[in-house]
């Protein structure tokens, strides 16, 4: 999801022929993040994972750029509801782990 108004999935029916293709935001969906617009969607980042559960999609840790250009490690954990193409940030319930790079998350 980087640059953020770039989303990629694969269908993979038949799963030996997986079939890649663009997905677009909706229309009226807000370019500058959802900031004034009643909508939220994580900012763009590198290096994130993205693990499907459920029907909705988690995105959690990566690299954003900072005002000043610096990379930063956001913690929040974020949702997507493909069928809507609405994004939620999670709740945190308990301590969150610091944000991260490079990792890996599996269900």
């Amino acid at each position: 999801i980087f640059p953020a108004s770039r989303l990629v999935a694969a269908d993979t029916d038949p799963p030996r022929r997986p079939r890649w293709r663009h997905v677009s935001p909706r229309p009226g969906f807000p370019s500058d993040g959802g900031r004034g617009h009643g909508r939220a969607r994580p900012p763009a980042r590198r290096g994130h994972t993205s693990t499907h559960l459920n029907g909705h999609v988690y995105l959690y840790g990566g690299a954003a750029r900072a005002g000043d250009g610096a990379a930063e490690y956001p913690t929040g954990l974020w949702t997507l509801d493909p069928v809507t193409s609405v994004w939620s940030a999670c709740d945190d319930d308990g301590p969150v782990p610091p944000g991260r790079e490079g990792h890996s998350a599996s269900v």
